[in-house]
């Protein structure tokens, strides 16, 4: 897709999203020759004294950019491959990632939560967060992303940001899809797909519920009630639900304990956390696993209620 006709469809929203983080934005693209990044257009951040900036026509490396991981992570598994071979995993700082393996293993998580981090990876105290802009094919053409100081995007607000960077992504694919974007739905439909976004990005630490509700543009009793009404659940049992699930998929891929799989969906107490996942699923988190290692079902003690 022609670079300038991408950054004319994509210009609207990246400034939205910049007026609504108040950092700079980017949009960039893989150049295939050269196995790099490729920034083709920016938005600076001036809400602050201080801001990065991105210079268009400048190229990063793959396995450190945010864009560019957005980007690997959403390819078609027959074109990935042929990205990443012979790629080069040269260390900029104790943060990058210096393996083949390991980078397979970042695309995964990536691909499974919809956007790219970069902390500290390229250079020290840069931190940024991506989403993928797919074309008419559904294909990732570029990716948009926000980028800031470590001091004020934290791996906390850049998990926050997320979901923002992502509704700026599927405006801009909207518009490259010629297809009505999340701004044209409802007002209450897509407040409810924003929300729903947010919560799916953040699986650990407790949420706030009114300043989610501020962020989103109403009120928290508006949000509950139309939560409910759309999605058939409070947005707190939602939660809970994508926190178990996700929760279960550890239990399956991973070789964590129990009191790390429990941190890591948010519950402080490994014995809370236990409990409730034995109420809602019928059987313990390690007899869970165990049925799972071993191909069977876990045992039922009756009705498994939902989450």
């Amino acid at each position: 897709m022609d670079k300038g006709t991408l950054a004319r469809a994509a210009l609207p929203a990246m400034r939205r999203l910049n007026a609504s983080c108040g950092e700079t934005v980017g949009l960039a693209v893989l150049d295939t020759k050269a196995r790099m990044g490729l920034i083709v257009e920016s938005v600076q951040g001036t809400r602050h004294r201080f801001s990065f900036t991105l210079t268009p026509g400048t190229r990063f490396p793959l396995h450190t950019g945010a864009p560019a991981k957005a980007i690997l992570a959403h390819l078609r598994p027959a074109r990935q491959p042929r990205m990443l071979q012979g790629l080069v995993f040269t260390r900029y700082t104790a943060k990058t990632i210096t393996s083949r393996q390991a980078f397979l293993k970042e695309l995964a998580a990536i691909r499974k939560q919809g956007y790219a981090l970069d902390c500290s990876e390229e250079i020290e105290g840069c931190h940024c967060v991506a989403a993928p802009v797919c074309g008419p094919e559904s294909e990732p053409v570029a990716a948009i992303w926000v980028t800031g100081p470590a001091n004020r995007l934290s791996i906390q607000n850049l998990h926050a940001a997320a979901p923002r960077v992502m509704d700026a992504a599927e405006e801009i694919s909207c518009v490259l899809r010629d297809t009505p974007s999340p701004a044209t739905l409802p007002d209450n439909e897509a407040l409810i797909r924003r929300a729903k976004r947010f919560l799916a990005a953040t699986l650990t630490g407790r949420i706030d519920w009114l300043r989610l509700s501020a962020d989103l543009g109403a009120s928290y009793s508006k949000l509950r009630h139309l939560f409910a009404e759309q999605v058939g659940v409070p947005p707190g049992r939602y939660h809970l639900k994508l926190r178990l699930e996700e929760a279960r998929r550890l239990l399956r891929e991973s070789e964590l304990t129990i009191q790390e799989i429990a941190q890591k969906t948010g519950f402080c107490d490994p014995n809370h956390f236990s409990a409730l996942f034995s109420r809602t699923s019928g059987c313990s988190p390690t007899h869970y696993r165990r049925s799972q290692l071993s191909g069977g079902h876990p045992s039922r003690r009756g009705t498994a209620r939902q989450a």
